[in-house]
């Protein structure tokens, strides 16, 4: 059997060659071992270095998105027009009570210092869609401002919301109607 003869000056080059191919085997089986693939590897290489979002920061956009979206149906808590519709007997915060509420979410927010605790001790006093409704409808009218498009836009920075919102929409998601 007669096999090629190889030049010494191509055989180092050719040993480079298959080095870096092995090389490049071994890395992307660690890769894909450690990672869970190349693609996951960047995507958390991504969320690490603040790139993209987490799958826990994702859920959490998802959740305001939605109860954003669905703010400007009626049906919604978060409609000014909700708490109209109550029946007889409904769970309603006094006039008074949604004021001091809506003041005390609209001071949460300061020109050096914010305090979403503050936005959230609000909210888990309410007991009823309707009441998050008419502090929604009462705060319309102190301040001009749809209560959930502001909170978002008041707790989002660098197109990250707070972590509490996401737990605010889910607590008044899971309130009784009335």
């Amino acid at each position: 059997m007669n096999l090629p003869k190889v030049d010494p000056k191509n055989a180092k080059g050719l040993l480079i060659l298959v080095g870096g191919l092995i090389a490049i085997i071994i890395v992307a089986v660690y890769i894909n071992k450690t990672f869970g693939g190349i693609a996951k590897m960047f995507q958390d290489l991504g969320s690490a270095l603040g790139l993209a979002d987490t799958p826990e920061q994702a859920a959490q956009k998802k959740a305001i998105a939605d109860a954003k979206a669905a703010a400007n149906n009626t049906a919604s808590p978060w409609s000014p027009i909700y708490w109209q519709n109550a029946p007889t007997g409904a769970r309603l915060i006094t006039s008074a009570g949604a004021n001091d509420f809506a003041e005390k979410i609209w001071d949460s927010v300061g020109i050096f210092t914010s305090s979403i605790t503050d936005v959230v001790g609000v909210i888990h006093q309410l007991s009823a869609k309707s009441q998050v409704s008419f502090l929604a409808d009462m705060f319309y009218k102190n301040y001009n401002k749809d209560l959930l498009a502001w909170l978002t836009l008041q707790y989002t920075k660098m197109g990250t919301p707070d972590p509490a919102l996401a737990d605010i929409t889910t607590y008044v998601n899971n309130l009784q109607p009335y």
